[in-house]
Parts: structure tokens; sequence; C-alpha cells
């Protein structure tokens, strides 16, 4: 009978032999980072960002949607072109809003369970509005806090595609719950694995492939504190990530209402 473990070290093997194909992030969003870093003045202006993402069909409707949506602090007026959009965002949010397109189109991807996919998506940026929100509450880097809560299970949709591979290859079948053991196990070193080959910066792979062990490391408390509260849970008195960020119970409320609206 196949168990956790044969998947678990099939994949593993896998992963040894460099037998996996990694998301590539896409072209286009990668333009639009580099366009929001450039340092200089006018490289950035919207009408250049309009253009890059225009040319990406994909990315220009997705971005539009998540542009008009509340978390990225849309007002009654419906923004209707890329370029009304940009002037409202700004480059910070323009740049969250290409990664989140990323995510989507690229590493959220599990052609096997898409409904597990879309529920990864959904838990994933909820944990990046609240570590922007935790990040901003301790005046810490609450781009680097959004990035980092976005991309902290980016590994998991790898791990389950991978573990769909070896079922295919091994002709075994293996209970969901083995799947997701395997994913739960494997998925924080997949995931620095894509963010490193992302270039992202240094604490966000330290928090992507370390967000389930204690530290004491700002970046990694902002996500897991986050990541509790995506799921749900609010009696963080005791969770040690509040308590090295020293988040009272007050301002946990604060922060959940914050996000909620």
């Amino acid at each position: 009978m196949s168990t956790a473990t044969d998947l678990i070290e099939g994949v593993r093997e896998r992963i040894r032999a460099g037998n996996i194909e990694l998301p590539v992030f896409p072209s286009s969003a990668s333009e639009v980072i580099a366009l929001c870093e450039a340092r200089e003045p006018d490289a950035a202006d919207a009408k250049k960002l309009a253009e890059v993402i225009r040319r990406d069909a994909t990315m220009a409707g997705h971005f539009l949607a998540l542009a008009n949506s509340a978390a990225f602090g849309a007002g009654r007026t419906p923004l209707v072109t890329l370029q009304q959009a940009l002037t409202r965002l700004g480059l910070t949010q323009t740049k969250q809003i290409a990664i989140v397109v990323a995510c989507k189109t690229r590493a959220f991807v599990v052609p096997d369970r898409p409904e597990r996919a879309e529920e990864l998506l959904a838990h994933s940026f909820a944990t990046a509005l609240f570590a922007q929100e935790i990040a901003r509450s301790r005046r810490l880097n609450v781009e680097e806090a959004f990035l980092a809560g976005l991309l902290h299970d980016i590994g998991e949709p790898a791990v389950l595609t991978l573990c769909a591979e070896v079922q295919r290859s091994t002709g075994r079948y293996y209970e969901t719950r083995d799947i997701d053991a395997c994913a739960s196990l494997l998925h924080e070193e997949l995931g620095g694995m894509i963010a490193k080959s992302w270039n992202m910066r240094g604490p966000i792979v330290e928090a992507i492939a370390g967000h389930h062990t204690p530290s004491k490391k700002p970046t990694i408390a902002i996500v897991q504190l986050a990541d509790s509260l995506a799921q749900g849970q609010r009696d963080l008195a005791h969770h040690p990530a509040a308590d090295l960020l020293n988040l009272y119970p007050g301002d946990v409320e604060r922060l959940v209402a914050k996000v909620a609206a």
C-alpha cells in the first residue's frame, strides 16, 4: 500500500536530482518591476508602464480587476484605463499587483486540483494584507512584508504538481491526506527555491523557507503572525511572533478591523 512516506521520498528524489520545473516569472511582470524600481525620474511614468502591461493581455485584464478591488484602495469611480489605474495606484502598489498577477498565472497553478490552487492564492493574498499592516504598525519594511506574506506558500502548488507527477510515473495511488502531508512538509524548501529563482531579496526568501520555524527575525515573525490571522486565529495572546513584535490584543483587533475593511 502506498503511504505518505513513499510519496515524500519520491518528491524529494526529484528535487535532489533537479528533475523539477520551477514556475518562471513572467517577463512582462519583470519589466513592470524594473520600471517601478528605476532610479531615473521619468523611467516609471504611467505611459511606459501601461505600454508594458498592455502587451500582455492576461496581465492587463487581471491588473485592472485588482486595481478596482477594495484591497488596493479602489474608490467609487471605476478605473477603466491602465494609465488611470497606474496614476492612482502609484509605483509600490503597481509592483505589488504585478507580482500578484504573476502568482496567479504562473505559480498558484495546480492542474489536478484547481480549487486548492485558488484557496492557496486567496490565503496568501490575505496573509500579504495582514503582513503589510503588521509591518506598518511596527514601522518596518511594508513592501517586503507584503511580498513575503504573498509568497510564503508559493512552494505548495509546486509540491502538489510534483506529487501528481510521481503518481503518474509510478502508477501508485495516494490519498489526498498523504499528498497534503507531503506538501506541508516540503513546501518551504521548494518555495525558497522558487523565490531565489525569482530574484527575491534575502529576508523574503528566508521567510518563505522558514515560516513554520520559530525565529527572531522580524520578516519571518511578521509572516508567521499574518499567516495565523489569515487562517482566522484571533486569540494570539501567547503567539511567539506577537510577543516578538510587541503586539497586544488591542493591536491585533485593530489590524483585523483594518484588513477586513
